[in-house]
């Protein structure tokens, strides 16, 4: 594994298990068992090696879009969110945990991402629901 990747495994653990705030770039660093400066050589700061791994986030998301609008039925779209979403969460736990629980000290920027996040998944689930056929059973 080349040095960024390394860096990006050990940010990304280290998110997790601690949260943005709680994370400095020195545990970085000795994380992925390389020099400080080799840091700077990929990421300007702290906030950057986040959000390089926000877009891995954001990337399955994208993904998830796609499967959906390419389902035709409630059911269809309602499983294939719901599969594809519980399995990435499932493989991606620190990734996850990243995207879920460290929206306390980034950027506004992030904190914008984060909210379009869940409104991708509210309207996810309203488009699916909004395709199907609904039939009211009586009492």
């Amino acid at each position: 594994m080349d040095k960024r990747n390394r860096l990006l495994a050990a940010a990304r653990q280290a998110f997790a298990e601690k949260g943005f705030g709680k994370t400095t770039i020195d545990e970085i660093v000795d994380r992925a068992r390389v020099a400080k400066g080799t840091f700077y050589l990929y990421f300007k700061n702290k906030e950057h090696v986040f959000k390089e791994l926000v877009l891995l986030l954001e990337k399955h998301y994208e993904y998830l879009k796609q499967e959906m609008q390419s389902r035709h039925n409630f059911e269809d779209k309602l499983y294939v969110y719901t599969e594809r979403y519980f399995s990435f969460l499932e493989e991606n736990k620190d990734l996850a945990r990243i995207g879920l629980f460290n929206f306390d000290h980034v950027d506004e920027s992030l904190k914008k991402w984060f909210v379009r996040l869940q409104a991708f998944q509210v309207d996810s689930i309203k488009d699916a629901y909004s395709g199907a056929n609904w039939t009211v059973i009586p009492n």
